[in-house]
């Protein structure tokens, strides 16, 4: 098993042992542009996704920034979205970045 499966697996098991729904999504290393973008539009509108994280790197004949554009900002769990990273303190970002508030949360408890 590669490295990269071994981390999704560890994070889906992760969400869902804090009580969290996990949705994956495996698509086929030819997905289209069009499919892709399709998919994130349908969870930006899905109440019941409040977070979206996109496992890059994406396959090379896929557009990353065009795929990190087309996330509600409010639902961008990395914080690449252009209003995340401008917003990039952790109190100013749309959404609740996963990164920095585990940091802050490490340091807190130590």
């Amino acid at each position: 098993m590669t490295q990269l499966k071994v981390y999704v697996r560890i994070k889906i098991r992760s969400t869902l042992e804090v009580g969290m729904h996990s949705f994956e999504h495996q698509l086929e290393a030819d997905v289209s542009q069009m499919e892709l973008n399709g998919l994130v539009v349908a969870l930006n509108e899905n109440p019941e996704v409040h977070d979206i994280l996109v496992q890059l790197p994406l396959p090379v004949h896929l557009n990353e920034s065009e795929i990190i554009k087309a996330i509600d900002p409010s639902k961008d769990v990395d914080g690449f979205h252009l209003l995340n990273v401008r917003g990039s303190n952790v109190r100013k970002a749309k959404a609740r970045l996963c990164t920095p508030q585990g940091c802050m949360m490490m340091l807190r408890q130590t």
